[in-house]
This record gives C-alpha cells, structure tokens and sequence, in this order.
C-alpha cells in the first residue's frame, strides 16, 4: 500500500436490508447546507435479517444532532462514538450495546498518536483487539478525530 492507493468495498445480497437511524443523530439526508450544497445520502446502520440479525455500520462518529461533538479531545470522541454505536445496536433490536463475538469493526483515526486512545475506549467497554482493524486515514469533517464502521452480528 502507498499514498494514493484507493480501496473500495462493496456489498451484495440476496436479502433486503432495513435502513436503521440513530435517534441521537439528524438524518444525514437532513444536513444544513454549511456541510454543502447538497445533502449526503446514507443510512447510519443497515439490518439485514440473516439468521442471526446483522447489522451493517456506515461510518459512525462524535456527532449529535448534526453537530460535531467534543472537538479536540480524542478520548470524548471516542466514548461519543461509542453511544452512538450502542444507539444503532438498540434501535436495529440487536439488544443494548455492540459488545460481544459478533462485532467486527473499522477504526479510522485521523492522527496515529490517537489510536491508543481510542483502543482503550474500547477496551474498557468490552470490544476485544481482534474485533477492530485500526486505519490511519482523513475522515469526513477535519474536526473528527476518529470513525468507525463495520458489522455487528445480534448472536
């Protein structure tokens, strides 16, 4: 891998998907116009009814609102993204956090000396080493520190 190298993931399946939003979180389609002239078009989290339930993860960080919350302060951000995560966890019916076996995630940190941070955010919340890939990687707005995407399986 060298600078400039892009990848790009797809997905496709047989079942439908149910798009999932996170109450704490304006609808990205619903952005005011300072985050541009056009408003993105996602869904914060998908549900697929595979047996069990899974959960895909669009990119998920410190917002609230539509605002970018705790600037600066990669451990708030990191324990913000989290609720987050456990918001989508709880609104998909997937019980009360993304903990567990069936979490498999992506973290983005936008400054390598931040990932510790938020590797021990993680850890004191339960998420195991194995179960998040960490990424070194700009991020959709130059005042978040960190993303995270991925799966979360309702096993």
């Amino acid at each position: 891998m060298k600078d400039g190298d892009l990848f790009v993931y797809a997905l496709a399946a047989r079942r439908s998907a149910h798009p999932v939003e996170n109450p704490r979180q304006v609808s990205a389609y619903r952005y005011p116009r300072q985050y541009g002239p056009v408003p993105p078009s996602f869904a914060r989290a998908m549900r697929v009814d595979t047996q069990p339930p899974t959960l895909l993860i669009s990119g998920t960080a410190s917002v609230v609102g539509h605002a970018t919350a705790h600037v600066g302060d990669a451990a708030a951000q990191s324990a913000e993204t989290l609720r987050n995560l456990d918001t989508l966890v709880q609104t998909a019916g997937l019980g009360d956090r993304l903990r567990g076996r069936g979490a498999c995630l992506k973290a983005y940190v936008r400054h390598r000396e931040d990932a510790p941070v938020l590797r021990a955010v993680l850890d004191s919340a339960g998420l195991l080493p194995e179960q998040v890939v960490f990424l070194q990687g700009d991020i959709c707005r130059s005042e978040l520190l960190l993303e995270i995407d991925g799966s979360f399986s309702g096993a």
